[in-house]
């Protein structure tokens, strides 16, 4: 390795260490952003009505960090308490292309054979953040379903953290899973890594044969509409149930409030 390259790669895993806290703290508050579309309830507890509900990717201000459940204060001012294994340090638009996604029980464990490569355009939830001999690591989590993914990803990747970019991400996370040609076509028209992602998903949809594109266009609509279903007051129930990664997953351990301060 030159020193060129060193030298890049130590920009890269120190700019985004800083983004990082810079993320999980604004000025003096702490906060943290919702995996999932959940509901917000009065107590620690999941009994009675909810009285909010916050939207995938919102980020809230972090009252008071739980085992179970956290205390948290909306945008607008309402307090309340979410399932703290659902909260995450910040949600990020994945730049790199072929970043290996290192699926293994902690980030020191060594090479696993389900190891991955995340493609450009990407949306992930950042949990915990660990540093050994080889470098920053981050406990990432994304995806939906037939789609999800949870692993380690190397804090040296470059990724883009901004709202507008990650709500796009979320766009073509939703136009890809119901086979939305005509928005998929919109996405293109936008920047990278967004407009290059969505490119090549309307360019692998459009190569499928009518019968296959009709039959799986057909379920993937009502999927889609499974992790809206439970927007108006028990999101945290319905919305869990069908994009939640299956419990013997080996590389599925949502990080909870209190873990999501680990190595900061």
């Amino acid at each position: 390795m030159n020193l060129k390259t060193t030298l890049r790669l130590l920009w890269g895993v120190c700019l985004s260490a800083t983004l990082l806290n810079l993320a999980a703290c604004d000025g003096d508050r702490e906060t943290r952003v919702a995996r999932w579309p959940l509901s917000v309830f009065p107590a620690a507890e999941k009994k009675g009505k909810s009285i909010a509900t916050l939207s995938k990717g919102e980020r809230v201000d972090l009252l008071e960090p739980g085992e179970t459940f956290s205390k948290v204060r909306l945008a607008g001012g309402t307090e309340g308490f979410v399932e703290s294994k659902h909260l995450f340090v910040r949600a990020a638009v994945l730049v790199d292309r072929d970043s290996r996604l290192y699926v293994r029980p902690s980030a020191s464990s060594g090479v696993s054979r389900h190891d991955k490569k995340l493609q450009p355009g990407v949306v992930f939830f950042v949990g915990e953040r660990v540093q050994n001999e080889e470098g920053i690591w981050l406990s990432v989590q994304g995806g939906s379903r037939d789609t999800y993914f949870s692993g380690w990803l190397s804090a040296a990747a470059s990724f883009n953290e901004t709202l507008a970019i990650v709500q796009e991400g979320f766009a073509l996370e939703k136009a890809i899973r119901a086979k939305d040609l005509t928005a998929l076509d919109e996405l293109s028209a936008q920047p990278a890594p967004i407009g290059a992602a969505a490119a090549v998903a309307l360019a692998d949809l459009g190569s499928l044969p009518e019968d296959e594109e009709a039959s799986e266009g057909g379920d993937s609509e009502s999927g889609a509409n499974d992790e809206s279903a439970g927007e108006d007051g028990d999101s945290s129930t319905s919305a869990e149930a069908s994009d939640a990664p299956e419990k013997n997953d080996p590389a599925a351990s949502p990080q909870t409030g209190a873990d999501a301060n680990a190595g900061e």
